[in-house]
C-alpha cells in the first residue's frame, strides 16, 4: 500500500506496527491488510503543539467543551487482529482504547471542571450493513462494516463522544454551592392552605340548615 503523507501525518504524534508503511494515515487505514499482520496503531493532539488540528479532527468533541479551544488532548491506540470464526471465513475485530480531556460545566456549581474521558471498546467487521445490522444487537462487541480505507480517528471522536458524561461535576467544587432558596419575595409570599374536606364541609352546614 501507498504511503500518504499529507499535513495530518506531519502535525501529530503517530506510529503504526504491523506490515503497512509506519506513515499509514489514520484516516485511511487497510483494516484488512493491518489485522493479516496483527498491526497496531497509535497516535495523540495536543492543544499546545497541534491545537489546529485537533479542533479540526475532532470538531464534534471539540464543540462540547465550554470555552473555545478547550479540548485539550486526545489520545488513541488501535490493535487489529484476525480471528478464525467456525463455518466462516477469519474476520477483522479491533480493540481499539481512547482517551480525552476537555471542560464542561459542573451542573451542581456551574463552573468550569476538566473532564477525562476513556474508553475501550471490541469491534468486528463485516462485509455489509445488512450483516452488521441483524448481529449488533446480538453481539456484546460492536459491529461495524469493513471498508476498503477505515477512518480511525472519526471512530475514535464517536466513541469519545458516547463517553461524555450526563451531568458533569467537580469531584468537590471549588465553591460553596448554595442550596437553599434565597428568594426572598418567594420565601416571604403568603402560603394559601386549602382544606381537603372544607367544601364537603360547607355542604353539610348547608344542608343542616
Amino acid at each position: 500500500m501507498a504511503s500518504r503523507v499529507g499535513p495530518l501525518m506531519n502535525s501529530m504524534r503517530f506510529s503504526y506496527t504491523g506490515l503497512m508503511s509506519q506513515k499509514t494515515n489514520p484516516t485511511q487505514l487497510n483494516l484488512q491488510s493491518l489485522a493479516a499482520s496483527s498491526g497496531s496503531f497509535e497516535g495523540q493532539l495536543d492543544r499546545a503543539s497541534d491545537g489546529d488540528e485537533l479542533d479540526k479532527q475532532f470538531a464534534r468533541l471539540a464543540a462540547e467543551a465550554c470555552v473555545p479551544g478547550g479540548l485539550e488532548q486526545v489520545v488513541w491506540r488501535g490493535q487489529a487482529e484476525l480471528r478464525d470464526e467456525i463455518d466462516a471465513n477469519p474476520q477483522v475485530w479491533l480493540h481499539l482504547d481512547v482517551s480525552a480531556s476537555l471542560p464542561m460545566i459542573c451542573q451542581r456549581c456551574m463552573t468550569p471542571t476538566m473532564v477525562q474521558l476513556r474508553s475501550q471498546q471490541w469491534f468486528r467487521f463485516v462485509a455489509d450493513e445488512a450483516t452488521a445490522a441483524a448481529e449488533d444487537d446480538l453481539s456484546d462487541e460492536d459491529v461495524l462494516v469493513l471498508a476498503a480505507r477505515f477512518n480511525a480517528l472519526a471512530l475514535v471522536e464517536d466513541e469519545l463522544l458516547m463517553s461524555l458524561p450526563l451531568v458533569p461535576m467537580h469531584g468537590e467544587c471549588p465553591v460553596v454551592v448554595v442550596t437553599q432558596v434565597t428568594d426572598k419575595d418567594f420565601v416571604d409570599a403568603p402560603v394559601e392552605r386549602i382544606h381537603p374536606f372544607a367544601d364537603l364541609k360547607s355542604k353539610m352546614k348547608t344542608a343542616g340548615d
